[in-house]
């Protein structure tokens, strides 16, 4: 097993460097397996938001295709709830996947200032 990088990844799904992201399909046809963490995908979904300019509609699918790969290790469900409550409330990931693991381990609790959780179906958003 590898752990993945974001630059890998960006790579890929940009094919702003077709000889890179040609590089990692090949990699990926080598059915070693990859491990891909939740802060790699945070600062994918950060790069491609920021500095490539991509809607949460067009990252969202790219990443959770790379998610569901057989090759890929992640937390898949996890970040499948986190894409589908930023794409469904229009957050960003962090807030999303906050939400994502508070509806998954505090019964959807979470202490914030911030009202966009309000929004998101089953939590309960708590001022200290």
């Amino acid at each position: 097993m590898v752990t993945l990088d974001t630059n890998v990844i960006i790579r890929y799904l940009t094919g702003d460097d077709q000889k890179k992201a040609d590089s990692f399909q090949r990699y990926l046809a080598k059915g070693e397996d990859l491990l891909l963490t939740d802060v790699t995908v945070a600062e994918c979904f950060f790069v491609l938001t920021r500095l490539y300019k991509f809607s949460h509609e067009e990252i969202a699918p790219k990443l959770l295709s790379l998610t569901k790969h057989r090759r890929v290790i992640c937390h898949k469900k996890l970040l499948n709830q986190t894409f589908q409550i930023c794409l469904k409330i229009n957050v960003g990931f962090v807030d999303a996947y906050t939400a994502a693991t508070a509806l998954e381990s505090t019964g959807g609790r979470v202490l914030s200032f911030d009202e966009d959780f309000d929004r998101t179906a089953g939590i309960k958003r708590v001022e200290p």
